[in-house]
Formats: structure tokens, sequence, C-alpha cells
């Protein structure tokens, strides 16, 4: 399987998430922040977005990105400063799925 993991930290937190899946999927995975995402992503079986809560959606940078993501296949992650049980982490998740 063909995949890529995207991310957009502010922090490094995100990005250290990006780097712990990159840990266990083939080598040679790329993994690239978001302003060098490919611009064509169809290539890729699998993509991997990750990125910073911001207002109760994914990052502005994480935002574009996700709106032109056309894949079958993709597995959304996020870093923000509450359990993912909370409502705030849950409806940030929807929010950034409805970019997609």
């Amino acid at each position: 399987m063909n995949s890529i993991v995207i991310y957009s930290s502010r922090t490094g937190n995100t990005k250290q998430v990006a780097e712990a899946i990159i840990g266990v999927l083939p080598e040679g995975t790329p993994c690239v922040p978001v302003n060098e995402a490919p611009a064509d992503l169809s290539q890729y079986d699998l993509v991997f977005m990750g990125f910073w809560a911001d207002q109760g959606n994914a990052d502005k940078a994480a935002q574009a990105v996700l709106k032109r993501i056309d894949n079958e296949k993709v597995a959304l992650f996020a870093t923000l400063g509450v359990p993912p049980m909370m409502p705030h982490a849950k409806e940030t998740m929807v929010a950034a799925t409805g970019l997609l």
C-alpha cells in the first residue's frame, strides 16, 4: 500500500505523532509538513493527515490540504489540549472530516 503522512504542527506535538506513525509504516513512506504536500495525492492509497486544533477545527494550513484530499482512504489525527473523549476533541474531528 502506497501511503503518505502529512502534518501541520505549531509546537512540534503533531510532528512527533506523525513521526511515530511513520515509524511503523514501510521504510521510505513520505512524511511531510503541509507546505510540502504534493499537489496530486491521487497516487496514494492512504493519506494520513495530522493537524493541530484551532478554535474547533484544523488549523488554516491543514484545512487547505484537507479540502483537496479526494482519496478513498484517509486517516486523520490531531493534537489539542484536551483528552480525546471530550466534546471539544470530538467536535474538532467532525469539523475536520467535513472538509474532506
